[in-house]
């Protein structure tokens, strides 16, 4: 039987789970992008695992050790790879309503089943926060805007984006893309078969790439890139848990209908959050701890 490899050397300074984990967290995970992994084989399909942060928001640095046995991973915190839960954007279950906005939605009467509850409660939350304190923020547009308006409204507002959550058909499964320039990566891929998979190569100035970020088809591409490649990464889906079928259904939706943004992750502190929350664009915020 073969277990999946982690230490499987796929291109020059590039290991198959340094490549998966770079795309699945970048998909899936806003504000803890993972690329650098360090495996150590013991034989028989068992190895020790070092993920390593390269970038830190707040001076500290995670750094997750775990082992993975014949396919079977276990890392001392497994949280750090667990994404946002499905109702942190407030869009949860309404997607059959994605033409209205969210306060028209909410005039109606209609249920919501947003994690930070009402809007009122969402903002008594980010009241409560601590002051000077980075957070993971989560912000729900109150209505659903193709990707060259977002890049126009995150360019006239200081929205902290860095993130952005795309709608990819049925349930909203929170899959998304980094809007921002945050770091170069060194690894390397199959460029034929996924162009634009990875933004910002190590050796590439950064000017070029300022277009390139606001460039919806580029962007598009980039995304049916990373999901289409995840896609076809089942054993290392297997190893998270997860199935491939989503990846595969969401690369056909945005090839067919194009990219909505439903909301985008970013980091701030609690006065920031607090002028955002003012926005008439944005419908509710939710923040989690930066880890």
């Amino acid at each position: 039987m073969f277990y999946y490899d982690p230490g499987k050397e796929i291109f020059e300074n590039t290991n198959q789970m340094s490549l998966d984990l770079r795309v699945y967290t970048e998909l899936k995970i806003p504000g803890y992008v993972r690329d650098n992994v360090v495996v150590r084989d013991k034989g028989y399909g068992n190895y020790d695992i070092n993920i390593y942060q390269n970038v830190s928001y707040n001076g500290k640095f995670t750094n997750i050790a775990g082992a993975l046995n014949k396919g079977n991973l276990n890392l001392y915190d497994m949280n750090l790879l667990n994404p946002p839960h499905d109702n942190v954007f407030a869009w949860f279950q309404l997607e059959d309503l994605k033409e209205q906005s969210l306060r028209e939605i909410e005039a109606a009467g209609k249920e919501m089943f947003f994690s930070g509850g009402t809007r009122e409660q969402a903002t008594e939350a980010l009241q409560g926060l601590e002051e000077n304190v980075k957070y993971v923020f989560y912000a729900t547009l109150d209505k659903m805007v193709d990707y060259n308006e977002f890049v126009k409204f995150k360019k006239e507002k200081n929205s902290y984006a860095n993130w952005c959550a795309v709608y990819t058909g049925g349930r909203i499964q929170n899959l998304g893309i980094e809007c921002e320039l945050l770091r170069s990566c060194n690894l390397g891929w199959d460029t034929k078969e996924y162009p634009e998979m990875i933004i910002w190569n190590h050796d590439e100035e950064t000017q070029p790439l300022e277009n390139k970020i606001e460039n919806t088809e580029v962007m598009q591409t980039h995304f049916e890139s990373m999901l289409r490649y995840m896609g076809e990464q089942e054993s290392f889906l297997k190893m998270m848990n997860e199935t491939s079928e989503i990846y595969k259904e969401a690369a056909e939706y945005i090839e067919e209908n194009g990219m909505l943004i439903y909301g985008y992750s970013g980091i701030a502190k609690k006065e920031e959050l607090l002028k955002m929350n003012e926005w008439s664009e944005i419908y509710a915020i939710e923040v989690s701890e930066l880890r």
